[in-house]
């Protein structure tokens, strides 16, 4: 199945809007395939079928992007799925475009004058793969707590759709606080991250309680009319009570340790898990705390799920590289909208296609090399048109010809 027939029966599914929109939108993601260069309006009116006004214009209207995201999702990935949460940052200079400030760069490790985009994308666990869902532009200018907030209404306002699909919500280590683990958790969704080096964590007192007044002087007193006793120490990280944690997994260099404590931070009770790394003598090196709020989660899968949630970070990097995610010409949010989504969604559409079809997934999907496919079958159409309108030979000549695929994988890493 071609690229425009694959476009067209999804959008036969879930669109709403009319046939030209669906026409010029299955255009437009295998020009998204197929651009070798710049994603401006005016590259594409070079290499496109349409002017370069009609890209720019139609760029601007409501698009059903998210829609296109989550058929995608539910028909290729597996009923064990996670959503991650990860800002990324754009790189645009000027300041007339809408949002742009500076916002923290991960690549840089400093703060960089740009765009940011909180990107919601969906972590097959079985197939250890991940699909693009929604992207939305941070606002500039938000204060600390503003920000937090920002980021969880991103992931609330699309709460009937992700719960159609998983209630498990990962994110990293900033966004461990209770402002954004309590917007979640109130609205039914479980969530999985780490928290700082530094985290207050308290074992949960389960033994008998002490009577008579006096005793437990504020930890909590017995049946001599106080409340009962609610934590027995503060967990070091690196000394575990086995009274209360588990051995849970031991690789060479490292150890796993579950239970359920307090944390301070979330004022909430927290399922945790704590690696050890070890040295070459077994001595604990470093630990790295790693929490869910479903006091029933099984600690290997916190880890799990937390690692694979990294497989996100593949979307940014293969939009950036190949589908032009930083390129948009327009200053306007709306604009700028639909280019980040209509970058990140080619990928999906790309691994729909090309990654997803194969009975073997263990070989890596390699955007680069579809990437060079498409620009090959592009510029070769255009050079086929063009000599078969000046010579007259029959097209279906040319073609048809079964080595026109050689030419198409020309320079493919593995063709």
């Amino acid at each position: 199945m071609n690229a425009e027939t694959f476009t067209r029966a999804i959008l036969r599914k879930i669109s709403e809007k009319g046939k030209w929109y669906n026409d010029f939108l299955v255009h437009l993601f295998v020009l998204y395939l197929s651009l070798p260069s710049r994603y401006t309006y005016l590259s594409m009116g070079r290499y496109g079928k349409y002017c370069e006004s009609t890209y720019r214009s139609n760029s601007g209207k409501s698009h059903e992007l998210p829609k296109v995201n989550l058929e995608l999702i539910r028909t290729y990935l597996s009923d064990e799925i996670i959503w991650a949460f990860d800002p990324c940052f754009i790189s645009k200079s000027g300041k007339k475009t809408a949002h742009v400030g500076y916002f923290w760069s991960g690549c840089a490790q400093s703060q960089k004058w740009g765009l940011e985009i909180s990107n919601i994308a969906a972590v097959d666990i079985k197939q250890q793969t991940a699909m693009h869902y929604l992207a939305k532009q941070t606002k500039s200018g938000l204060k600390k707590e503003a920000v937090l907030e920002y980021y969880s209404q991103v992931l609330l306002n699309e709460k009937e759709a992700l719960q159609t699909v998983s209630s498990v919500v990962v994110a990293d280590a900033y966004f461990s606080k209770a402002p954004f683990v309590e917007a979640l958790t109130a609205q039914s969704f479980e969530f999985i991250s780490r928290f700082r080096s530094d985290v207050a964590l308290f074992y949960l007192y389960a033994g008998p309680q002490q009577g008579g007044k006096g005793k437990n002087l504020g930890k909590g007193k017995g049946s001599g009319g106080g409340r009962p006793k609610t934590f027995d120490g503060k967990v070091n990280t690196k000394n575990l009570s086995e009274q209360y944690f588990q051995l849970c997994y031991r690789d060479e260099d490292e150890q796993g340790y579950e239970g359920l404590v307090y944390s301070r931070a979330l004022k909430r009770k927290v399922r945790v898990l704590i690696v050890h790394k070890l040295r070459l003598d077994g001595s604990i090196k470093s630990a790295k705390v790693y929490f869910s709020t479903n006091l029933n989660r099984m600690g290997i899968d916190i880890l799990l799920y937390y690692r694979l949630r990294f497989q996100q970070e593949f979307l940014f990097r293969d939009a950036k590289q190949h589908v032009g995610l930083q390129h948009c010409q327009s200053t306007k949010e709306e604009k700028i909208d639909f280019h980040i989504n209509m970058s990140l969604t080619t990928i999906n559409m790309a691994k729909a296609m090309h990654y997803f079809p194969r009975e073997n997934l263990d070989q890596p999907f390699s955007m680069a090399d579809i990437k060079t496919q498409y620009v090959n079958k592009l510029l070769l159409d255009e050079a086929f048109d063009l000599f078969i309108s000046v010579s007259g030979i029959s097209p279906n000549i040319i073609k048809n010809n079964p080595r026109i695929q050689q030419l198409y994988n020309k320079g493919k890493i593995a063709a």
